[in-house]
């Protein structure tokens, strides 16, 4: 039995790419990754795909399907963090929404260098706020769960998938979208002027100021663009760390291992079977490494056609503009967007007196 491996990558922009706020004008990212490294086991690939959500992709990668059988994303990850089951739970992750022209674009929270402790007080006040309509719970700063009091009955997509996109284009539909919808606003209202967030003015850093609201299995709907491989084998083995991929994982009885560190990638692999690496750190703790990505392919280069028969890339797309916000370190854009942000918010305030 020979050695497949399945790669989750993030695209890696090109470095004369001006950096933008706009992800429409970022260019494809594949053409750029087969041609701008052209060491990496592309040419000998039986598989190159770019996928929206790296959580649906990978619930087709390590052998699950959604049905009502299936636990949702909120259930499994709440399970992964140590959380008791609640059948009602959804994840509400913390975004940035940032004005751009005639939209918001979605900056997930992972972004923003979110901590613990201003996680805890974001969500202390605002279960305090709501009390009557839900409660908040924190899995990691970057991971939040909503439990409603009554049932939510919308349609969502997976925040990896609206990351750098318009939070209009995204927006959640069905029954009690109209009520989540009256949530989301006052949201953005109690989160608005906090300390933490005067501070991030301050700083000219993304502003904590509204939720992503998804992940129960009623909210995943497939993107437009879904990846689905010609044929899925259950993999042998996971190699992640904490994060979609390592609960899907536990979930399936997967064994499964951490990254690597640079140098000892040969020594991780098995000789044979069926591989998932998830360099991408999809949900994870961590941001992914483009240099933790180049070391992996490095090694990897003179066993493709021996020891490993085969390599399915797939990349994410969404996530190369979460890559421009992250490398970035002129958040100049911000300043200019600050004046649209409380203007915004002013006249939601003003439109709500009776």
């Amino acid at each position: 039995m020979a050695l497949n491996l399945s790669l989750l990558v993030s695209v890696k922009e090109p470095a004369d790419q001006p950096t933008s706020g706009y992800a429409e004008e970022v260019s494809p990212p594949l053409p750029w990754l087969a041609a701008g490294w052209p060491e990496l086991p592309v040419s000998q690939q039986q598989s190159f795909a770019e996928a929206q959500s790296g959580y649906q992709l990978l619930r087709q990668l390590i052998g699950s399907t959604v049905d009502a059988e299936t636990p949702s994303v909120a259930a499994l990850t709440a399970a992964m963090d140590g959380l008791a089951a609640a059948p009602l739970r959804w994840r509400a992750d913390p975004v940035s929404l940032i004005p751009d022209r005639d939209q918001l674009v979605v900056i997930p929270g992972k972004l923003t260098n979110l901590s613990m402790a201003e996680a805890e007080t974001l969500v202390a006040l605002l279960n305090s706020h709501f009390h009557e309509d839900f409660q908040l719970e924190i899995g990691a700063p970057h991971r939040w769960y909503l439990t409603p009091t009554e049932p939510l009955m919308i349609t969502a997509s997976p925040l990896d998938a609206v990351s750098g996109g318009s939070a209009g284009l995204y927006q959640a539909a069905g029954p009690t979208a109209m009520r989540l919808q009256q949530w989301l606003n006052e949201i953005q209202m109690a989160l608005y002027g906090v300390p933490s967030n005067q501070q991030r003015e301050a700083n000219d850093q993304f502003l904590l100021n509204s939720l992503w609201v998804w992940g129960n299995n009623q909210s995943e709907s497939p993107p437009g663009d879904r990846v689905s491989p010609a044929q899925v084998i259950a993999p042998d083995l996971v190699i992640a760390d904490s994060g979609w991929a390592a609960a899907l994982a536990e979930h399936h009885q997967v064994p499964l291992l951490p990254l690597p560190k640079p140098g000892e990638w040969l020594d991780q692999l098995p000789p044979t079977g069926n591989v998932v690496i998830d360099l991408a750190r999809v949900d994870g703790d961590r941001l992914p490494d483009y240099a933790e990505v180049q070391a992996c392919c490095e090694q990897l280069q003179p066993i493709i056609g021996k020891q490993v028969s085969a390599v399915d890339i797939y990349a994410l797309a969404r996530d190369q503009w979460q890559r421009r916000c992250w490398r970035g370190s002129d958040f100049g854009f911000l300043g200019r967007l600050r004046a649209r942000i409380k203007m915004r918010l002013s006249q939601s305030l003003v439109s709500r007196q009776p």
